[in-house]
């Protein structure tokens, strides 16, 4: 757990917020939308750099197998574009449905291991 005092937030905040402009309010020259964007940015940013952010807390079988689920879906995906290119040919959907069948029992599998 992280420990952050008021005044680190409260210096750091200080340091980066622009200077609050002197609202005239007999002309125009202030975009309130820009300034609470400006604000809400220096307010994000300074949180985010004290803070830091939130590391996945569980390892997931989707990251660990990333490369062979993209190899996986990458050659079942031209088999698709070659059928899609040309919908007439038998040999291309008996290719893609086979390798499309392949794809979902080797997620299957691989899902299954891990758990």
């Amino acid at each position: 757990m992280v420990t952050v005092g008021k005044s680190e937030v409260s210096c750091t905040l200080d340091e980066r917020l622009p200077s609050t402009p002197t609202i005239d309010l007999s002309s125009n020259t202030i975009d309130v939308d820009n300034e609470w964007n400006n604000l809400r940015l220096s307010i994000y940013e300074v949180a985010k750099d004290i803070l830091g952010t939130t590391r996945p807390r569980h390892r997931d079988w989707l990251g660990e197998n990333a490369d062979g689920i993209y190899n996986l879906l990458a050659t079942k995906n031209k088999a698709n574009d070659a059928l899609l290119s040309n919908p007439q040919s038998t040999a291309l959907r008996a290719n893609w449905c086979s390798l499309r069948a392949e794809a979902e029992g080797t997620l299957r599998n691989m899902e299954n291991e891990w758990w």
